[in-house]
């Protein structure tokens, strides 16, 4: 038998697993479970199983054979529970994971059962276990179990010797195959992860309380399911039902009762109606909860159950979504179960009520548990705090679905029985990502469409109360009762009715744009997850490179730019006026080693924490029931100031309340400098709505140079107020004369057509600077004999040149790029804020950077930054470059100012920002400061 210290890693986790046992021992030990007094009686009689096992992994699986549940086969080690084994220091290094076990271990502890539990049926309830469990109670095996998403529990009366110590037994096997969702995804959890319990009721029991909240007529309709033993004589019961409001002031109670007829075994189904009054509805704004207690008694036996839920109703049947019969927006984020210290989230209702508050405070109101369900105390927690949860079943992609169908139609029933009275649970989606067409042939995608109409039809029968989807990601898969797609935040032009005519859930949002990675997150990394050999090679290549001490400002600058996209795809959303919500991807950043190297997108880094450029007070502003919009996108926020312009405004309002009689006010700010104001007032908006409110008239500005301005705008009626603002980067016509010869090279005549100054190059005549597209023959000779040039290169001009885009779209997913912009240079004449931002989306996003290895010793680039860059096509694994846009360099007797901003193309399209940055590379080039100190011979092509 192998020992379990040989898996564990001694110090830390060993530690940490002595101290919580004395913790666990004092606290929980065999003390009864927490009971339910609310009616001054207590509810069944119960017992907490948690704190400390005596333990024993069993990799040979030899347990069974050699009769490891009998009393004396002592186990040496100990185990909490709950707790996955990972986070007890158990099993080697897989790589990816300190510690992993895959395989069978067994569980073991003697419980004094009460004596007064002698004649009660006895049961042993584990809320969730990673897989196979088997059961037995003094010796004796009582039931098994294959599954590990939901709770479930068993029978051991006729094993259980009340009034004595009890010896009972789990084996837990994690091994095999099976469905995969995000539960496992990081790792293949293992044991016991969620309370176990005993409890003792009668003989004749309620099994099941289902309240179905009928919000149109007042009342709740109850529907119980009564169950039995066996040698129980037919009797006449009372079945009543109360229903209470749960909150800091006592409201009125409501009942119904009604008389039934038991005859045991047979399991009874029945329902009762609740009429109610003053009603307070369940939403995520007002999270009013009710507890409807059911009280079975007679032929001298009792049973009670108490139930929370919510009046609320989600109605799907048309294209807007509704809740509690108002148009409804969801601000969704995506949960991966990402715990990279723990594996799995205790189950801690505090803990849940901690982090939704959290992920609340930056304005979500949705989270999508990613092919996955969260715990009951997630629910419980959702249900206070007011946050809807779209929970999957474990099918992370399509090709887990049919091999696994048995096991995930169990998953679903209980998935549903467990959770249908929250009113938390907005949705169940049977997966994530069903792609058809990855499938072999049309049968096996004919049997996958049966198979997703069969799992939906037995959906709706157990709980009719919640939209069911057919999956997560492909919205055309029917039948579905909501529809979600993945859409780009980038389109001109979002889909207008979605198929089926039901409401449409923006599936994993954000383009999985992200950030650079946070190198000194490696430190942190003390948990189950183990620092990825990428980012490893990453943080080598940070030293290598004497990056150290600027690296977290090139890092906070990705961020910020990460910023500017995620306030643009949310507002992008509700500008499109054809969508119901958005399940934004990712609340945390992503570990790296599971799926390549760390996905930087997340509002959070990957601890869960704040502390990235992510602001609550920021995010929450377009992230909230009401927005306020600018009808201008991304590129369009560069004007000319010399210009008269207008700015759109629009209101996205799914507040509860109208906007009535509101007023806009609005200024364009530079500092405390007022250029402009404005104010409109009789603005109305009704629930659902999204319009223009305001057309904001801009004379034309009298700026000296361009100027980073602010544009600040705030509606406000006599409920509430509501404010946005836009940087706006105003640039004014520089000088269209000069006294130089210009002259450019050919294909850059259309691009620079609007400069008549600008002449087609002859090189028997050679001008005062030459603009080129490449440094052909020509041009190379005109520099080295000492002249001057502006380099616009092209697309593969020089050695080491490549694609170096503000955002990186399809390119690198889940990283990004930041930028330096140094000051005391020609730059500091354009507005920036030391890196690039929105004022070159047009410049960047088709624009190249030169790797800077390749680059002279001693070099120093005016713009530069690093990008983190997908190694191979099709992986997920990035490696980091240095790449300028914008450098001088001496070439021969003469001088080459090199840019890679896409400006041909942005001239081309008139854009005021790249009009007034290639007059200061003209000016820059004819002011005498044009003097290189270095040679760039090496970054020529060869021919």
């Amino acid at each position: 038998m192998m020992h379990l210290l040989s898996f564990m890693k001694r110090g830390r986790i060993y530690g940490r697993l002595m101290a919580g046992l004395l913790v666990v021992s004092l606290f929980f030990g065999c003390e009864p479970a927490a009971r339910d007094t609310s009616a001054g009686r207590p509810a069944r009689s119960g017992l907490s199983l948690d704190g400390p096992w005596a333990f024993a992994p069993d990799p040979e699986k030899a347990g069974e054979k050699e009769q490891w549940w009998a009393a004396d086969r002592v186990f040496a080690d100990k185990i909490i529970v709950p707790g996955c084994w990972q986070d007890q220091g158990i099993g080697q290094s897989n790589g990816k994971l300190r510690h992993h076990y895959e395989g069978a271990a067994w569980y073991k502890k003697a419980v004094l059962v009460p004596g007064e539990w002698k004649g009660k049926t006895v049961w042993l309830a584990i809320g969730g276990a990673a897989r196979y469990t088997k059961v037995f109670v003094n010796g004796k095996m009582v039931g098994e179990h294959d599954g590990f998403m939901t709770p479930f529990r068993f029978d051991i009366s006729e094993a259980v010797n009340a009034g004595a110590e009890n010896v009972i037994a789990l084996r837990v096997d994690n091994s095999g195959g099976g469905p995969m969702g995000c539960f496992n995804y990081l790792g293949n959890w293992g044991g016991i992860y969620r309370r176990v319990t005993m409890e003792a009721s009668d003989n004749v029991w309620i099994e099941d309380v289902f309240v179905i909240p009928d919000v149109d007529r007042n009342q709740a309709r109850v529907k119980v399911t009564l169950g039995g033993r066996e040698n129980i004589q037919p009797f006449r019961a009372n079945l009543k039902v109360k229903v209470t409001y749960v909150g800091g002031t006592k409201g009125k109670t409501f009942a119904a009762e009604k008389e039934i007829d038991m005859k045991p075994p047979q399991e009874l189904e029945t329902e009762m109606d609740v009429p109610m009054s003053d009603v307070k509805l369940w939403s995520p704004e007002t999270p009013h909860l009710y507890a409807a207690e059911v009280t079975l008694s007679g032929g001298g036996m009792q049973d009670r159950q108490s139930v929370r839920f919510g009046m609320r109703k989600i109605d799907w049947t048309g294209e807007r979504l509704l809740v509690n019969g108002r148009p409804y927006f969801l601000r969704g984020y995506g949960d991966d179960n990402i715990e990279v210290i723990t594996g799995l989230p205790p189950a801690s209702k505090k803990f849940f009520r901690q982090r939704l508050r959290l992920t609340k405070s930056f304005g979500f109101n949705d989270v999508r548990f990613h092919s996955h369900a969260p715990l009951e105390e997630c629910f419980q927690a959702a249900d206070e705090e007011g946050m809807f949860i779209q929970a999957e079943l474990p099918s992370v992609y399509i090709f887990y679905f049919l091999p696994n169908k048995e096991l995930l139609r169990k998953e679903l029933v209980r998935m549903l029985k467990a959770y249908r009275n929250h009113p938390s649970f907005f949705s169940l989606a049977l997966g994530n990502e069903f792609y058809l067409p990855a499938l072999k042939d049309d049968e096996e995608r004919q049997q996958f469409r049966d198979t997703v109409r069969e799992f939906y039809d037995l959906a709706k029968t157990l709980d009719p109360t919640r939209p069911i989807l057919s999956n997560d990601g492909e919205p055309d898969l029917l039948p579905t009762d909501i529809h979600s797609g993945g859409i780009s935040p980038l389109l001109a032009e979002w889909p207008g009715t979605p198929p089926g005519g039901r409401p449409y859930i923006c599936h994993e949002y954000g383009m999985y744009q992200g950030s650079l990675p946070d190198l000194a997150a490696n430190e942190r990394l003390t948990g189950v997850i183990l620092p990825s050999a990428g980012m490893e090679a990453q943080v080598k290549w940070v030293q290598e490179h004497s990056l150290g001490e600027i690296y977290p400002a090139v890092l906070r600058n990705s961020q910020l730019v990460l910023e500017i996209h995620r306030k643009n795809s949310l507002e992008k959303a509700r500008l499109s006026g054809t969508i119901d919500g958005y399940n934004y991807w990712l609340i945390t950043d992503f570990p790296g080693g599971v799926e390549g190297d760390m996905w930087a997108y997340g509002v959070l880094d990957q601890f869960w924490q704040p502390g990235k450029q992510a602001l609550p007070e920021n995010v929450s502003k377009v992230n909230s029931p009401t927005v306020l919009l600018l009808d201008a996108g991304l590129g369009d926020r560069c004007i000319r100031a010399d210009q008269p312009g207008t700015f759109r405004i629009k209101v996205s309002h799914f507040g509860t309340d109208p906007i009535q009689a509101g007023t806009l006010t609005w200024r364009l700010l530079s500092g405390t400098k007022v250029w402009a104001e404005g104010r409109q007032s009789g603005i109305n908006a009704g629930t659902g709505d999204l319009k223009e409110i305001a057309a904001i008239k801009l004379d034309a500005l009298p700026l000296e140079r361009a100027e980073l301005l602010e544009l600040v705008v705030e509606l406000r009626d006599t409920a509430s107020g509501y404010t946005n603002s836009w940087p706006i980067w105003a640039f004014p016509h520089a000088s269209l004369g000069r006294k130089e010869t210009i002259a450019c090279q050919t294909q850059l005549a259309g691009s620079l057509a609007d400069y008549d100054f600008i002449r087609t190059f002859d090189p028997a005549q050679p001008p005062d600077i030459l603009i080129a597209a490449e440094l052909d023959g020509d041009a190379q000779q005109y520099v080295r004999a000492g002249g001057k040039v502006i380099l616009l290169a092209k697309n593969d001009a020089l050695a080491g040149q490549a694609s170096f885009p503000l955002f990186n779209y399809g390119d690198t997913q889940g990283a990004g790029s930041g930028t330096i912009i140094e000051r005391g240079g020609l730059m500091d004449v354009f507005p920036h804020r030391g890196f690039c931002e929105e004022q070159f989306l047009n410049l960047m996003q088709t624009g190249t950077g030169i790797d800077m290895d390749v680059l002279p010793r001693g070099l120093r680039p005016e713009v530069w930054g690093i990008r983190a860059k997908r190694e191979q096509p099709g992986s997920y694994n990035v490696s980091l470059t240095r790449r300028a846009m914008l450098f001088t360099g001496k070439l021969g007797k003469g001088k080459v100012l090199i840019c890679t901003f896409d400006l041909p193309k942005a001239l081309s399209e008139k854009r005021p920002e790249a009009d007034y940055l290639f007059q200061l590379l003209l000016d820059y080039a004819v002011s005498g400061k044009l003097e290189p100190e270095t040679e760039i011979e090496g970054i020529l092509k060869s021919e």
